[in-house]
Formats: C-alpha cells, structure tokens, sequence
C-alpha cells in the first residue's frame, strides 16, 4: 500500500504532503488507506515537527463524511495511544 510506504519508509516532508492530499480525494477507499499513513508517521518518526502535523490530519479525518474511513481513523488512533502507553 502506498499510505503505508509513505508513512513508514519515506516519513519524510513530501510524503506527508502526499498523504494530506490523498486525504481530499473524493474515493472512499483511497481515504480510508490514509490513516495508516498517517499512524506510522506518529509512531515511527524521529522528526517531531512531522509528527505534530501527521497527528493532527488524522485527528482531522475523524470528521470524514464516510463511517469507513472515520472506523479506519479511530483503529490507528487506538494503535497509537497502546504504543503511548507501552513506551511509558
């Protein structure tokens, strides 16, 4: 999947960049693919400025009109806060 190459193998600027903008696509199935994206650049990134950002898109998303996409959204959410919780 190419939300999770860009999350976890580029998290760089530019592939933050791409996943905000795949994330205003009009298919359904394309956004729900987002939020991994986004959940490896909050957990994987050492950058924190990127982090900051990843996080508050997928926040973001769980406002999406689509009830898959928000279900996608609340399960990286869920992966993230366990991660928070084991790192402490």
């Amino acid at each position: 999947m190419i939300t999770e190459l860009l999350g976890e193998c580029f998290a760089n600027e530019a592939a933050l960049n791409t996943l905000c903008r795949l994330k205003n696509t009009k298919a359904e199935t394309a956004r729900a693919l987002v939020p991994h994206g986004f959940q490896h650049f909050v957990t994987d990134s050492d950058d924190k400025k990127l982090v900051k950002k990843a996080y508050e898109e997928l926040l973001q998303m769980k406002e999406d009109p689509s009830e898959k996409v928000r279900d996608e959204v609340n399960d990286f959410l869920r992966i993230i806060a366990n991660r928070e919780k084991r790192a402490v």
